[in-house]
C-alpha cells in the first residue's frame, strides 16, 4: 500500500534532518598521543611524537600530516578517500608555507593515493624527489598569475564571467596552505591569483579548497579540514579572532565561520592557544 503524503514527508524530513554536515577541523601538534572523540571513543596518537619544539624531519612532518588527514572526515581514525587516485589535484601554497613541510604533505597525499596528478602553485619546489620516490604519479608546478584565463559563469553570482586561471578551471581537486600568524588564510591565497582582486571571493565559491590546512613551525601543530573557511575560523580563533570578510563568506554559502559550531578533532582550542603561548 502507499504511503501517505504525511508520513512520506516526514520521513523526508527526518533523512534531511540527520545528514551531519558539521564541519571536522583537526587540531594535531607533533607531541600528539592521542585525545577522545566527542562520544567518549579513543582517538590514538603518534607513534613517534616528539617535542613541539623539536626540529622534525621529513619523516617525523609526514607522519604528522597523516595523523591530521585522519581526522578530518566525519569518523575519526578513518583512511583518507576524500580525493579519488586518478585526480588532478592543485596544491596553493603561500610563500611562507615551509617547503620541507609542502614536500612532506606532497608526499603523503601520493603514498595515500589521494591524487594522481599533483601541481604546485605559489612556492618553488624541487620535484626531483617526488618523482623518484613515486615513479607512477606526476608532479609538476604552475605560476597561475601568468597562466592564462578561462572565462566562465560565475557561481551564483550577479557578475556574468569570471576569469579563472586555466590550471584552476581544469584540476579535479584544489588544496590551500598556509602559515599561521602570517597575515594570511587559506581562502586568501586566491587574492594572488584573482585578476580581479575585488572579487577574490567569487574565485573561492568557483572552486572551493577541498582540503585546507593551516602549519605552524615550532610549536609544531597543524590545522587540516575539507572546509577552507572553517579551517580558517578555528587557526584566526587561535590568533587573531573573527576575520572582517567572514559573513561575507557565510552569506555567500562558503560554510561557517563559528568556532562552536565546528567539530575540533586532536587538540581542544583552549589546548592549542596554550600551547601557541
Amino acid at each position: 500500500m502507499p504511503q501517505s503524503e504525511p508520513k512520506r514527508r516526514h520521513e523526508e524530513f527526518t533523512a534531511a534532518a540527520s545528514v551531519d554536515r558539521t564541519p571536522r577541523v583537526a587540531i594535531i601538534p607533533s607531541d600528539f598521543r592521542g585525545s577522545e572523540e566527542h562520544d567518549g571513543s579513543r582517538i590514538p596518537g603518534l607513534t613517534d611524537p616528539q617535542p613541539v619544539r623539536a626540529m622534525l624531519d621529513p619523516g617525523q612532518w609526514e607522519a604528522l600530516v597523516g595523523t591530521a588527514f585522519l581526522h578530518v572526515g566525519k569518523r575519526a581514525n578513518t583512511q583518507p578517500r576524500f580525493f579519488g587516485a586518478d585526480e588532478w589535484v592543485l596544491i596553493l601554497a603561500d610563500a611562507s608555507f615551509p617547503k620541507e613541510l609542502l614536500e612532506a604533505l606532497v608526499a603523503r597525499m601520493a603514498e595515500e593515493g589521494l591524487g594522481l596528478r599533483f601541481t604546485v602553485a605559489g612556492v618553488a619546489l624541487p620535484l626531483t624527489g617526488l618523482k623518484g620516490r613515486f615513479p607512477a604519479r606526476q608532479f609538476d608546478s604552475a605560476d597561475l598569475s601568468r597562466e592564462p584565463m578561462v572565462k566562465t559563469p560565475a557561481p551564483r553570482s550577479q557578475r556574468q564571467t569570471l576569469e579563472v586561471p586555466q590550471t584552476l578551471h581544469q584540476c579535479d581537486r584544489l588544496v590551500s596552505l598556509t602559515t599561521l600568524g602570517a597575515g594570511a588564510s587559506t581562502l586568501e591565497n586566491f587574492r594572488s591569483i584573482a585578476r580581479d582582486a575585488s572579487h577574490w571571493l567569487d574565485l573561492v565559491r568557483y572552486h572551493p579548497p577541498d582540503l585546507a590546512v593551516v602549519a605552524c613551525v615550532q610549536p609544531n601543530l597543524l590545522i587540516a579540514g575539507l572546509s577552507g573557511l572553517a579551517v580558517d575560523a578555528i587557526a584566526s580563533s587561535l590568533k587573531t579572532g573573527r576575520v572582517p570578510w567572514f559573513p561575507q563568506a557565510e552569506k555567500l554559502g562558503l560554510g561557517t565561520a563559528d568556532p562552536d559550531l565546528i567539530w575540533t578533532r586532536g587538540l581542544e582550542i583552549e589546548e592549542a592557544r596554550k600551547l601557541l603561548g
